[in-house]
């Protein structure tokens, strides 16, 4: 799945690839499993918020954000948003086997 999406972002959405090219949204998509406590239904809410935040990104860089921030700034909000609600969160549920190397039965 990280594969098609990979080769959907560069190829289908943006028509290049460039080195760098995802430029840190791996540890947005981290973030949104561990603060979804790895639930489908958790996951989703996450990556709707993310992508509203990327948008809200998109939208005031276009705008020009009127002048008040610098673009770095709209650009940092999503990895922004991930340090807060990882810093906020208050209790975790982590699967008993993450971490753990699988080994196939015989």
């Amino acid at each position: 799945m990280g594969g098609i999406a990979g080769a959907f972002y560069s190829i289908g959405f943006l028509g290049l690839f460039t080195t760098n090219i995802i430029g840190g949204r791996g540890w947005i998509a981290f973030a949104i499993c561990f603060l979804g406590n790895w639930n489908p239904k958790g996951a989703i809410i996450g990556t709707l918020a993310f992508g509203f935040a990327e948008a809200i990104a998109i939208y005031m860089q276009s705008s020009g954000g009127n002048g008040l921030f610098p673009n770095e700034l709209f650009i940092a909000i999503p990895y922004i948003m991930t340090i807060v609600l990882t810093v906020a969160r208050k209790s975790f549920n982590v699967p008993a086997k993450l971490g753990i190397p699988y080994k196939k039965e015989n």
